[in-house]
């Protein structure tokens, strides 16, 4: 990977190590069938350990890769659990132009009318 930087140079960044491939991996496959999975299940089909998921799905969820859809009452958790889905599976779910069009609407609302 590469991209510009502030300072007009090209910077190469590092591969998306191992844990990273699989966790987004295992959020592609249940996208697939249709369902968003918590940190464990993610951590189960990838393979990984549930500590090394869950920073890995915390950096991801700072870098936009996956996203939260929702939370889901588990037996045996306190607390909700997050739901993630990998975010293009988000992108692709919303009508193209959507964003297009609130930006319209807002810069529209702002434009002041012409002086006479």
């Amino acid at each position: 990977m590469s991209g510009p930087s502030r300072l007009g140079r090209k910077v190469t960044w590092r591969p998306r190590g191992e844990v990273r491939q699989a966790i987004g991996a295992a959020a592609q496959a249940y996208m697939a069938e249709g369902q968003p999975a918590t940190i464990r299940e993610l951590a189960a089909r990838a393979g990984v350990g549930l500590i090394a998921a869950q920073q890995c799905v915390s950096n991801m969820l700072r870098a936009g890769e996956l996203a939260a859809t929702g939370t889901k009452a588990m037996p045996g958790v306190k607390r909700p659990v997050l739901l993630l889905v990998p975010v293009a599976a988000v992108a692709a779910s919303e009508p193209a132009g959507r964003d297009l069009g609130r930006l319209l609407a807002g810069w529209s609302a702002k434009v002041r009318p012409p002086r006479t």
